[in-house]
């Protein structure tokens, strides 16, 4: 503004080279806006926001599908080789032996033969682990019945402890 009050239009017109190109930034530009100012922080951060929200649907979605098709080989893992352990493979009275325990009880023997140096056949050791584990537990319910008990002396005895 001059003095007098009035507008000077040359010291108040935008310079030669700071004029914006209006063309390119309105094409370039999703949200449409005037052509003759930049964006400001606020309305930049509001894009950004909107951008974010348009996009929220298919993230989710995404993940939905990645979900789901993750379940698929984590259902085959768990039904192949987490669920068998936990099947009833004897049971005696109230004690039962899952297959995992007999998984455990024929590596522990097969451990054993290999020690010794002897051959362990797990073909031939099955059935007749499952037949041992059966007479164990029955020996051990039916030893009170019958008074026979193990003193600890005899148990070390029996070890080969001392």
């Amino acid at each position: 503004m001059s003095t007098d009050g009035t507008v000077d239009p040359e010291i108040n017109a935008p310079e030669p080279d700071a004029q914006l190109d209006t063309k390119n930034e309105v094409e370039s530009s999703p949200v449409s806006r005037p052509p003759t100012r930049l964006l400001t922080r606020r309305e930049m951060v509001a894009e950004k926001k909107a951008q974010s929200r348009r996009n929220r649907p298919y993230i989710i979605g995404g993940l939905l599908i990645f979900l789901v098709i993750l379940t698929v080989p984590i259902y085959g893992y768990v039904r192949e080789f987490v669920l068998p352990y936990r099947e009833i493979a004897v049971q005696v009275n109230d004690k039962i032996y899952t297959r995992g325990d007999v998984v455990h009880f024929i590596r522990f023997h097969q451990r054993l033969a290999l020690e010794r140096g002897s051959e362990f056949s797990v073909v031939d050791q099955l059935l007749s682990s499952l037949e041992a584990m059966s007479e164990n537990e029955i020996a051990y319910q039916k030893a009170p019945l019958l008074g026979i008990t193990v003193t600890e002396d005899r148990s070390r005895a029996l070890s080969g402890k001392r």
